[in-house]
């Protein structure tokens, strides 16, 4: 039976250890950490949900989403609460 050791987050440390290349800036690990934290209120938008009804567009609600490029610099810079 093989040993599984998970970081503080629950990740399995062993399967992502090999992931880490010299080509990268960052370790897979921490980035992984980063995605697992909440992302700021701040950087959260709504977008629009249309379903059709009776031929036509109909908006029936809302969805949370953080642009690419947003979320590309939270990971860049960090994910900072402030």
């Amino acid at each position: 039976m093989q040993k599984v050791t998970l970081n503080e987050k629950g990740f399995q440390v062993e399967e992502v250890k090999h992931l880490n290349h010299k080509g990268f800036r960052r370790p897979i690990l921490d980035i992984l950490e980063d995605l697992a934290k909440p992302i700021p209120a701040r950087f959260i938008k709504k977008k629009p949900v249309f379903s059709r009804q009776n031929g036509k567009l109909v908006k029936t609600g809302e969805v949370d989403y953080v642009s690419w490029s947003i979320y590309i610099k939270l990971l860049d810079f960090g994910n900072s609460n402030q």
